[in-house]
């Protein structure tokens, strides 16, 4: 059996380390071929020319000037993630507006802002994934009242982004050691801390937040029992699954590493207690789903009818066009239901999405499907911005008019962190060398296989799992890569401590 184990872990960790090479490389060739070209050509050589020279000259002195510096960084991590988020404060106040796509329509309903047509009005039946999102954003509404929603959801991300940072670094801690949690606060703080993330009304903060928060719940109690904890526990996973469907990949990754230790090491000695626990989590998962249904189902602020919900089929379909998310892509009575003042039926619908399914996997062929999920595979692993170059969520006839945003220095805060503004291009430039930074400890993780502790596998079938769904279904842009940041932030990071860091 050891034979066996020792086998299936190496398959998987092959298997990622040849992902993580091909992620690596379109994330270089994405720096070159899209972020490059729209910056000042004389910058740019000025830029590499300056770094090598650097390089040459002051190696040495330069490695322990940034061993300090990180170290520096670490040790007073909680005045640094201050000074962020008095900055997040700054340009939320500058550079607040509302975004396209799904936001316009849950800014629309937090602000009780009236909505038109048939689909919107179906948004939440459609949409159903969004309910709960739309329902914390209308508190947050209630509270501030409509003139500063968009400012108060703006830092309230701050603060998500942030804690899940702090989070991650001591979820590190305890892991190993404070070498490991110096490398991850100090890439989860350059590569998301310092993202523009936190100015978008949807959910991606929180949910970086939530799984940051599960993760390091999981692991400190995971030698604990108590039906509080793990009921908490459950009900936490609960809100992260619907709030982000593809989080179910953590649970998955969890369970199949229990199976596995049952059949290929002794830890049935310890059955009784995890079944225990794990009875608990579902309890509270139960308890939770149970009860935002009911309330779902009872408000009165939006329509709410699951037969209406778009199935995983939709997606599948959907992940199938050009992009793996190109919406507009799909038949017209598919991507709008509504007809003759009729909404179609997720079972009258599905018919012709497996029909439209079976088309295109026809029309792709075996090397024109290999192709396309290459090409899906790229658009949603070499962005270093998470999406925020692709998406142009925000733009500048959508600000929202206040005299901070009027000003000079707003514009040219939003001439920074708007995409297509004067600067935006050397802010993805930063954003791109930070993630090939990332992506970079993925690879020197994966260089060498060795055999692994269960959390480590835990993380490694969290990352698969997560690629696996997003090439099934939709995926299109690195956005999508956000609720897996904590395992692909934690994998990156050990690969660079096997490096010693002194």
């Amino acid at each position: 059996m050891q034979r066996v184990d020792g086998v299936l872990r190496k398959i998987l960790f092959i298997l990622l380390g040849l992902i993580s090479i091909y992620w690596l490389y379109w994330s270089v060739r994405y720096m070159f071929t899209d972020v490059f070209p729209i910056m000042s050509r004389a910058l740019f050589l000025s830029v590499i020319t300056v770094l090598i020279i650097i390089g040459f000259m002051f190696y040495t002195p330069l490695k322990a000037l940034m061993i300090r510096t990180s170290k520096f960084l670490y040790t007073y991590r909680y005045w640094v993630i201050s000074i962020l988020f008095v900055i997040q404060v700054i340009v939320s106040l500058f550079a607040q507006a509302i975004a396209n796509g799904d936001a316009t329509v849950l800014y629309k309903v937090a602000t009780n802002t009236p909505l038109g047509g048939a689909g919107v009005a179906k948004y939440f039946s459609v949409n159903s994934n969004n309910f709960l999102i739309a329902v914390f954003f209308k508190m947050i509404n209630r509270l501030v009242t409509a003139k500063y929603t968009m400012l108060a959801v703006s830092i309230l991300n701050a603060v998500f982004i942030d804690v899940g940072i702090l989070l991650l670094t001591s979820l590190s801690k305890q892991l190993k050691d404070e070498k490991l949690a110096q490398i991850v606060f100090l890439e989860s703080f350059f590569l998301f801390g310092l993202q523009p993330q936190f100015l978008y009304f949807y959910s991606d903060p929180i949910t970086f937040f939530l799984m940051s928060l599960l993760c390091y719940l999981v692991i400190k109690n995971r030698e604990r029992s108590g039906f509080i904890r793990w009921f908490i526990i459950g009900v936490i996973f609960s809100i992260a699954y619907q709030v982000r469907m593809p989080v179910f990949v953590y649970l998955i990754a969890l369970v199949v590493v229990y199976i596995y230790q049952l059949i290929f090491s002794n830890a049935i000695k310890n059955f009784k207690k995890t079944a225990v626990k794990s009875l608990f989590v579902v309890m509270g998962i139960v308890a939770m789903s149970a009860g935002v249904e009911y309330y779902a189902q009872h408000q009165h602020f939006a329509e709410y009818d699951k037969k209406y919900t778009r199935s995983l089929l939709y997606y599948v379909d959907l992940g199938l066009t050009d992009t793996g998310s190109n919406h507009y892509a799909l038949p017209q009575n598919i991507l709008y239901p509504e007809t003759a003042e009729k909404f179609a039926t997720k079972a009258y619908l599905a018919p012709q999405i497996k029909a439209d399914i079976k088309k295109r996997l026809s029309e792709y062929g075996l090397s024109g499907l290999i192709r396309h999920q290459s090409t899906k595979f790229k658009l949603f692993v070499q962005d270093g911005s998470l999406g925020w170059t692709v998406e142009r969520v925000l733009q500048e006839p959508n600000v929202i008019p206040t005299k901070l945003t009027k000003s000079k220095l707003g514009q040219k805060i939003r001439d920074i962190v708007y995409v297509g503004r004067p600067y935006y291009a050397n802010y993805a430039l930063y954003m791109q060398f930070v993630w090939i930074i990332v992506v970079f400890g993925l690879v020197k993780y994966f260089k060498k296989y060795k055999h692994v502790s269960d959390t480590e596998l835990v993380l490694q079938l969290v990352l698969f799992g997560g690629i696996l769904f997003l090439s099934l279904f939709e995926a299109g842009r690195s956005r999508y890569l956000i609720q897996f940041l904590p395992a692909i932030i934690l994998l990156s990071s050990f690969g660079y401590q096997k490096k010693k860091i002194d």
